[in-house]
């Protein structure tokens, strides 16, 4: 009798954790809500969010973002590989990539006067490399093509690093719900999954 009350209550503690209708971020329960469609919320604080590409995969496997406030989405690369983040379907506004400065200290260093003038650099006010330092780097609502030849796509939220390289981008997600997240490169299986909760 004792061991049918201890499977009984087992039983009923699997089958309200497996019925989780309202997981949380960060926990791995299913989700049975209705997708929520939001606007871009542009006075939200911005959500950082991290993806860093190991030889086995990305870490996080499942990556967690509101809908609504703007994403900063950073990648690191730590293989020696091209590696891309695609989210599939993802309803999405305002995708737009970090462009660094377009020189480097040598760059400023091997440039005529007038051109040094152009940029805004003042050898007499600071040094090559702390100009090119504080020089702004602008978000684009373009990508270039990668190395291997692909195109992220305007709207799309994907990004690319070559090896050992890092990328920002920054976007709203506009629906809730999980979505697969695939590397081009990497055809078949997804390499993760993003879920946008609402906020």
């Amino acid at each position: 009798m004792r061991w049918t009350s201890v499977a009984v209550a087992g039983a009923m503690l699997l089958t309200a954790c497996g019925n989780d209708a309202t997981a949380r971020p960060g926990t791995s329960g299913p989700t049975t809500t209705e997708a929520v469609r939001v606007a871009p919320d542009p006075y939200a604080d911005v959500f950082d969010a991290r993806v860093v590409f190991e030889a086995d995969g990305i870490e996080p496997a499942t990556l967690f973002v509101p809908a609504g406030p703007r994403i900063r989405l950073v990648l690191r690369n730590r293989t020696v590989d091209e590696r891309h983040f695609r989210v599939k379907a993802l309803p999405a506004d305002e995708v737009l990539w970090l462009h660094p400065p377009e020189f480097t200290a040598f760059d400023v260093e091997q440039m005529t006067p007038e051109e040094q003038a152009a940029i805004g650099f003042d050898p007499g006010e600071t040094d090559a490399e702390h100009f090119v330092h504080h020089s702004e780097a602008t978000f684009m609502p373009r990508k270039d093509v990668s190395p291997a030849g692909i195109e992220p796509l305007p709207g799309d939220v994907h990004g690319y690093t070559t090896g050992h390289g890092s990328e920002v981008m920054v976007f709203y997600a506009l629906e809730t719900g999980r979505y697969e997240v695939e590397d081009p490169l990497r055809p078949g299986e997804p390499i993760g999954t993003l879920v946008v909760f609402a906020p």
